[in-house]
């Protein structure tokens, strides 16, 4: 008996033994397949970034400054016609409140407020179902949305941007959106295969960082789900901070300058 019993617990032992190396072996597996999965997702992100960032610098190339970009787009558009007042204030909402294509096109006339005496925009951000988060609206804009839909009938539910084809007057999407902005940005002379309708988006970012509005706000109002987005405008920024005002001309001027006689 005492013999069957040492058997049984030897026994017991070893599964006891194979049953630890099993779920050792499985806990390590399945930390090795999130540590993939992690590298995957932060070598797609940071491909996402590179990308925007490359688009960004093109929109920067045919000019020293954005905002001058920015203005002459604006500029440019004829808002005596219909289709005119659709594109400067689709315009203005991108460059003034960064609004992706997708969010733009989700717009209804209903979706404009007021809140404690401002101007809003209710907003269904990408990858939402619902328009839970507002934008506040510029004097400008607010403007160009009373002229616009001065002359159209509506109700809330009526969307906000339409193609105005006599025969099929319908919301437009968001790759007619970014069509449109395309031959917008063609007409002032800024064209490459890397600008797009998100590039105003970009645009807006910049701005921001180059005005010196904290890296929370700017999330907040790019409508990033964290910070490592975000960041991108700030190299962007950084990078076009080190093209204009390089450190290596205060250094070199120093060490030219250092024998006392004035280099240039």
């Amino acid at each position: 008996v005492g013999a069957v019993i040492r058997m049984l617990l030897i026994l017991s032992a070893v599964l006891l033994a194979l049953l630890i190396l099993a779920a050792v072996s499985i806990t390590r597996k399945q930390s090795s397949d999130r540590l993939f999965r992690q590298e995957q997702e932060n070598l797609r992100r940071q491909e996402e970034m590179n990308a925007q960032l490359e688009e960004s610098n093109a929109m920067l190339a045919r000019s020293k400054e954005t905002a001058e970009q920015a203005f002459r787009l604006l500029d440019s558009i004829d808002a005596s016609t219909a289709i005119g007042r659709r594109d400067r204030l689709m315009i203005s909402l991108m460059l003034f409140n960064g609004l992706r294509t997708c969010e733009v096109e989700r717009i209804d006339i209903g979706d404009f407020a007021e809140r404690e005496g401002q101007p809003i925009l209710r907003i269904q951000r990408k990858g939402r179902t619902d328009k839970n988060e507002i934008v506040v609206l510029h004097p400008d804009t607010v403007a160009w949305l009373e002229e616009y839909i001065a002359d159209r009938d509506f109700d809330s539910s009526t969307p906000l941007f339409v193609s105005h084809k006599a025969q099929c007057d319908n919301r437009l999407v968001r790759q007619t959106i970014g069509r449109i902005i395309k031959q917008r940005l063609a007409r002032i002379g800024i064209s490459h295969p890397k600008i797009s309708a998100h590039s105003l988006r970009h645009t807006f970012g910049a701005l921001m960082v180059e005005q010196g509005i904290d890296i929370e706000t700017i999330k907040d109002m790019m409508g990033h789900s964290d910070t490592k987005t975000t960041r991108i405008y700030i190299e962007m920024a950084q990078q076009r901070r080190l093209l204009h005002h390089s450190p290596s001309m205060t250094i070199g001027d120093a060490i030219l300058n250092s024998g006392g006689k004035p280099h240039r």
